[in-house]
């Protein structure tokens, strides 16, 4: 079982090109902009051993979550550079302006839950040593999405905002979406034990119902067909592993899987008057995904693992930038993910243990094959937020006593906010601080920490950005300023 509570002073928009410029860190509204949650959840497990060959296990989870967020920019540097108050037209973002002005409660209620029973089974079909799994898992949510609009400043209230309840118009209840979420999965796979060789076939169907009941939107109640849809989509997807253990400590294996995503269930509507919604019936996203790799200790010390992956998406789901989830069609993802660790300690047989851990990730494609006019995507356009290097290396220390250091770097390449920076697009707005590049940065993390022999207690020591550096981390809804030198400790303890 689980609770959680959060009352936040958080702005939930970045800056314009001209505040980001004066001071990385301000947020102008920050002192009225709010975001409160309140998430319960259980999760119950069973576990059936019905023989030595056979295990049925059953999972149950619910969760009620019940947020409320606060906001008083709408669209980042929209005036010149600097961002405007959403319900005081005209008026510049200031702490002394967001006190006389409202805005935007967006208060949404989630609820969810789900079974899964599942069958793993040993068995000797065919001769052959075998494990097989089949499982089935229900899923079902419910959402309340609301927002309540006004530049009265009583508006930072929500309780006030509430009792506006049914009221039309640019003042009062501007939104408000009823969705129903029904999916279920069924798998079954089976491994195949042939010498050194294991060989993995396996299926899974997906069956998914989205409803969404437009009830008002824009601030006006909506009726029409357009606005009550139901998405229905359904797919067969097999898939294929094998792999080989024919060297000591080793693996190579591979694979082909297909893939499939649907749309989350969100604001993925049109709407300018009464009774003009139209629900987006975005298409779920289809892939094929491709693995090969290998994962060793074969040498003392020092273990590696090296994955090359190419997916081809169909119907890619990706942000439109104005508040709405498309599909962007055909693209293409490939890349090579290397990792290793060489501990000293084991080589000299020492109880000192240096050690050398990193990790790098190219992606050197990740792009649209397919123009679309519609969405401004043009063919060749790399995806947004796709960083062609990742990496990260770090130097360590280890001693029996319960003693252990770690200092190193975490490095992230340039990348778009968006398809391709191009200048001359329709949306490109280098003062909104929502379009344009985000430059490459490394940023020094480490960490220290001692449990005593015997203890159940582990004390830690961790920091993050030690070296304080300023650097860009988003633009999706303006600009974010990535967090500055933080450092805390505390204590684990294991009963």
């Amino acid at each position: 079982m689980g609770w959680y509570e959060e009352n936040s002073s958080v702005s939930e928009t970045g800056l314009g090109a001209v505040e980001y410029a004066e001071d990385k860190y301000q947020a102008p509204t920050g002192k009225q902009d709010y975001f409160n949650h309140e998430r319960k959840s259980l999760q119950l497990q069973h576990i059936f051993q019905v023989n030595e060959r056979a295990k049925l296990s059953t999972q149950f989870y619910y969760a009620k979550s019940d947020r409320a967020s606060f906001r008083q920019i709408n669209e980042p540097g929209s005036l010149n550079g600097r961002s405007e108050m959403d319900r005081c037209s005209g008026v510049v973002a200031t702490e002394a302006n967001s006190a006389n002005c409202g805005g935007r409660w967006r208060p949404r209620d989630f609820e969810y839950w789900g079974i899964e029973p599942r069958l793993d089974i040993s068995h000797k079909l065919f001769g052959i040593d075998s494990d097989a799994v089949i499982g089935f898992r229900y899923h079902r949510e419910d959402i309340n999405r609301n927002q309540f609009r006004g530049g009265d400043p009583r508006f930072q209230d929500l309780r006030y905002a509430q009792s506006f309840n049914g009221v039309n118009g640019s003042t009062g209840h501007r939104e408000q979406i009823d969705i129903n979420v029904e999916a279920k999965s069924y798998y079954a796979q089976n491994t195949f034990y042939v010498g050194n060789w294991s060989l993995t076939p396996g299926v899974r169907v997906e069956d998914i119902r989205i409803s969404t009941d437009v009830k008002r939107a824009e601030g006006q109640p909506q009726n029409n067909a357009e606005s009550d849809v139901t998405n229905n989509q359904s797919k067969v997807l097999p898939g294929f592993g094998v792999a080989w253990n024919g060297i000591a400590n080793t693996t190579v294996f591979g694979g082909v899987h297909k893939g499939f995503a649907p749309p989350r269930p969100d604001r993925d509507i049109v709407a300018s008057a009464a009774n003009t919604a139209v629900v987006s019936k975005t298409k779920a996203e289809e892939s094929t995904n491709w693995e090969l790799g290998l994962r060793s200790a074969f040498f003392k010390g020092f273990k590696y693992e090296a994955t090359l992956f190419h997916t081809q998406f169909d119907e890619i789901v990706v942000s439109n930038g104005f508040g709405r989830f498309v599909n962007g069609g055909k693209s293409e993802h490939s890349g090579l993910e290397l990792a290793g660790r060489l501990d000293f300690g084991t080589i000299y047989n020492s109880s000192h243990n240096f050690y050398v851990a990193g990790s790098y990730t190219n992606v050197f494609t990740a792009k649209f094959k397919k123009t679309s006019a519609a969405e401004n995507i043009e063919s060749g356009d790399r995806l947004a937020y796709t960083p062609k290097h990742i990496a990260s290396l770090n130097f360590g220390y280890e001693h029996p006593v319960g003693f252990n250091a770690r200092i190193g770097v975490d490095y992230i390449s340039e990348q778009y906010e968006d398809v391709n920076f191009r200048e001359g697009r329709d949306d490109f707005d280098p003062l909104s601080g929502m379009t344009g590049k985000i430059p490459s940065y490394t940023l020094l993390n480490a960490s220290v920490s001692y449990k005593p022999v015997g203890s159940k207690a582990t004390f830690f020591v961790s920091g993050n950005n030690l070296a304080d550096k300023e650097y860009l981390a988003s633009r999706v809804d303006g600009m974010v300023a990535g967090r500055q030198r933080q450092v805390f400790g505390g204590v684990r303890y294991d009963f």
